[in-house]
């Protein structure tokens, strides 16, 4: 996974998973990786990365946000079925 400030508005920028396992109709997220270098910065990337369960993983969605002052704008891919 990457993320990067593309709009150059100096506003932190993050990504993480939505995991659907059932137990919550909205998901939960897991967590938050940022980049806090700005416009001029580069992507930052992630690999390798798990989750541990107890409960069956239904699907997943991409989760990424900005950071802005009060609730944070964010956009989810389309459902990934397992």
């Amino acid at each position: 996974m990457s993320v990067k400030d593309n709009k150059c508005d100096s506003n932190d920028v993050y990504i993480r998973l939505r995991i659907y396992d059932g137990t919550n109709n909205s998901g939960w997220g897991t967590t938050k990786r940022r980049n806090s270098s700005g416009c001029r910065g580069s992507y930052v990337s992630w690999h390798g990365l798990h989750v541990n369960n107890d409960a069956r993983i239904f699907g997943v969605r991409v989760e990424v946000c900005v950071d802005d002052a009060g609730s944070d704008t964010c956009r989810r891919s389309a459902y990934i079925a397992r």
